[in-house]
C-alpha cells in the first residue's frame, strides 16, 4: 500500500468514497501503529496521518458513511 501515499489528494479521495465497499460503516485497523509508514520521511508520514484522520470527519465524506480508523499497538 505504499505507493498509495505518492499522491494524498488521491489518497483522501479514495478514503472520502468508500460506497463501493457495500457497508454503511467501515473501519480502518492499522496494526502496527507505531510502525506505520515508518520508512516514510517524517512529514510526509505527518501528512499521511492527517489525511486519514480528516477522512474521519463527516463534513469530508462524500459517501454519508461512518468511516473510523483504529490503531494497534504491537504485542511485544
Amino acid at each position: 500500500m505504499r505507493h498509495c501515499f505518492k499522491n494524498l489528494d488521491a489518497l483522501a479521495d479514495c478514503l472520502g468514497s468508500l460506497e463501493h465497499v457495500g457497508s454503511k460503516h467501515i473501519v480502518l485497523f492499522i496494526r502496527d501503529i507505531e510502525g506505520f509508514l515508518d520508512k516514510e520521511k517524517p512529514e510526509k508520514r505527518a501528512a499521511a496521518i492527517q489525511v486519514i484522520r480528516e477522512a474521519q470527519d463527516p463534513k469530508n465524506r462524500y459517501d454519508n458513511l461512518h468511516f473510523r480508523v483504529i490503531g494497534m499497538r504491537q504485542a511485544v
